[in-house]
């Protein structure tokens, strides 16, 4: 009861008469004395998730909303590896392959508490990223979905090839590019087992790659790979989408490095140009673009 109470699933007025949310009482009925703990944090978690999302990063007063529900979020993981509900192994020792469908976790009811509690953690870790600016945090949040999502899902699902694009992505930020290199390979090769070659997240797995080469200051690889997401997204997307944009611009910016400024420019052109006839001229990527424009410009000394 006290840890409903904690977690504002049951309330209790000044008389000691509590309350429960109708949702509560259904899980709380079907507990039994073995299935109790882990069903306890499943619904904890499965609150918790979507209660996160109520705050925005655009939105300063509700960070605080944010940070109450991310700080419910260490409460129940912390419970939740102390009664050994959640997993603890590391993914290169979870094994497992083929997924199931998104939100049927493996292994029933208790694959479903593996992928509330990934849920959970996910939302915690965009908080922790985006708006309480906590990276550490962030990453270890990351990390406990990850063993979460194997656990539930398999080692071959989308939502584990997200996890590791996340923890790359967080260790790129960081500056912790050898690290956020082997993230981002883990997550590419889930993705085209799971969705084959030709789809735009394993384009966006190649983009990241790149995006991590090219803070290396790797712009011959970089290169590659951007070139690589650029001839996914045309075949999937078409011609005419922000991504293939997007994937010009970050052409265009390796050649403006290599000093190959009649390529760069070229490649601005045609984002700029696609930018224009699909979203209008008020984005984004076309002002980065003349930006670009500028740079190169400047560097060719015309002024």
């Amino acid at each position: 009861m006290r840890l409903l109470q904690e977690h504002s699933l049951v309330t209790v007025d000044d008389t000691g008469c509590a309350g429960m949310h109708a949702v509560t009482q259904l899980v709380v009925r079907r507990l039994t004395p073995k299935a109790q703990r882990p069903v306890l944090v499943a619904a904890l978690a499965a609150v918790l998730a979507p209660k996160l999302l109520k705050f925005s990063n655009e939105k300063p007063a509700t960070f605080f909303i944010g940070r109450r529900y991310a700080c419910q979020v260490g409460a129940v993981v912390a419970r939740a590896l102390k009664l050994g509900v959640l997993p603890v192994a590391r993914p290169g020792l979870a094994g497992g392959s083929g997924g199931g469908d998104a939100g049927q976790g493996r292994g029933g009811a208790d694959g479903a508490v593996f992928v509330n509690i990934g849920n959970m953690c996910i939302q915690a870790g965009v908080f922790f990223q985006f708006v309480s600016v906590q990276p550490r945090e962030a990453l270890r949040m990351n990390e406990m979905a990850l063993d979460s999502f194997i656990a539930g899902y398999g080692g071959d699902h989308a939502n584990v090839a997200a996890c590791y694009t996340n923890t790359g992505n967080m260790y790129n930020a960081q500056g912790e590019c050898t690290e956020a290199l082997a993230e981002h390979k883990k997550g590419l090769k889930i993705n085209i087992r799971v969705l084959g070659c030709e789809h735009d997240r394993v384009a966006a797995s190649y983009h990241n790659i790149g995006a991590v080469y090219f803070t290396q200051g790797d712009h011959e690889n970089a290169l590659v790979q951007f070139q690589k997401s650029l001839v996914i997204n045309i075949r999937v997307l078409g011609c005419d989408s922000e991504k293939v944009a997007m994937s010009y611009n970050n052409i265009g910016t390796v050649y403006k490095q290599q000093g190959d400024y009649e390529n760069a420019l070229l490649q601005f052109q045609i984002c700029v140009e696609i930018t224009l006839w699909v979203s209008g001229c008020k984005n984004l990527i076309v002002a980065d673009s003349y930006n670009n424009f500028g740079a190169v410009y400047k560097a060719q000394g015309r002024h």
